[in-house]
């Protein structure tokens, strides 16, 4: 049985999808990492890799792109759309519902 990624494997996936964001990199992500460790360690323990996520609210959807890593099935939604995280989602992976 292959070894499955870890949250550690994951984080620098996403801090690289955001190397152009210094705010991000250096003040939100060391800030929030605990929580966001937190968040996937609920989800992990809770529900088997290839489970269908939906993240809602999910601004930037740094989330769903751990969990996406991770081997989740991941859907995501917000209010407003933004080309640019359109770009983002399609390259991890992940699937955008656009509000209607």
């Amino acid at each position: 049985m292959p070894k499955q990624p870890t949250y550690p494997e994951a984080v620098p996936r996403v801090l690289h999808a955001f190397a152009d964001n210094p705010w991000f990199t250096k003040t939100y992500w060391p800030w929030n990492e605990p929580r966001l460790n937190f968040m996937t360690r609920l989800v992990t323990e809770r529900f088997p890799r290839q489970s269908q996520i939906l993240e809602v609210g999910c601004v930037y959807g740094y989330i769903a792109q751990i969990l996406q890593f991770l081997g989740y099935s991941v859907d995501v939604i917000d209010a407003y759309n933004d080309v640019h995280r359109d770009t983002l989602f399609k390259s991890f992976g992940v699937r955008y519902r656009t509000p209607t």
